[in-house]
């Protein structure tokens, strides 16, 4: 059995076997060795620190990175919508980052926890993120220049908050199409949409680029055109 003499701790065979630079020693051995204050046996491992959170965005992609915790063996993160109501845990998991994909015009709340055989430490400081809008601003404005056949040239100004990228169609069918026809020289906030002849009305639409997506359609606006 397991004893000290002289300063020296003695096990019996097969009661201790130290592998990877950890000694390990049976229960019972661990039991003398308490009971006689040779042996102070601690709480066991150590809960890790509350992680810290840094969040990114791209589109409608919020990823959340929780930060590398000493003792932390996973990680989880937890988010809800708006400033209140119910917080959705995305499930430990041993990698730091997390993904969600969000909804225009929202905002999110995000916190981060560490874990590992110890226990789990608190959730960490709330970051918020918001998922840009999606609703522009419109105008419409049609140009009285006539090029050298004659024509009337319909030129199209749209502006929509915090977009890097338009697009315009236009149709003389219907508010609704059904055939439409893409401008030119897309992706430029004022775009020459058609060209005509005769009187005629037409529907234009547009949509915008932000924060990596295109947003839906817009309402169409509507123009006439008289010679």
């Amino acid at each position: 059995m397991a004893s000290v003499a002289n300063g020296i701790l003695t096990f019996a065979p097969g009661e201790a076997s130290v592998s990877g630079g950890v000694l390990t020693i049976t229960p019972a051995a661990a039991a003398v060795l308490q009971a006689t204050g040779v042996l102070d046996i601690g709480p066991g491992v150590q809960a890790p620190a509350t992680p810290s959170l840094s969040m990114t965005l791209s589109g409608r992609t919020i990823t959340a990175i929780c930060g590398d915790t000493a003792r932390a063996t996973s990680y989880n993160v937890r988010y809800r919508v708006g400033t209140s109501g119910s917080w959705f845990e995305l499930g430990a998991q041993s990698g730091r980052s997390f993904s969600i994909q969000g909804s225009f015009d929202t905002t999110y709340q995000f916190e981060a926890q560490a874990s590992n055989s110890g226990g789990s430490s608190d959730w960490g400081s709330r970051q918020t993120v918001t998922v840009g809008g999606v609703t522009p601003t419109r105008s419409i404005t049609l140009s009285s220049i006539r090029d050298a056949r004659n024509l009337n040239t319909i030129r199209v100004t749209f502006s929509a908050s915090g977009a890097t990228g338009w697009q315009h169609r236009w149709n003389t069918t219907s508010a609704t199409g059904p055939t439409w026809v893409l401008a030119a020289g897309s992706n430029q906030r004022t775009q020459t949409v058609a060209r005509q002849v005769a009187s005629a009305t037409l529907w234009v639409q547009g949509r915008w680029l932000i924060n990596g997506v295109w947003t839906g359609w817009s309402a169409s606006e509507q123009i006439t055109v008289t010679r």
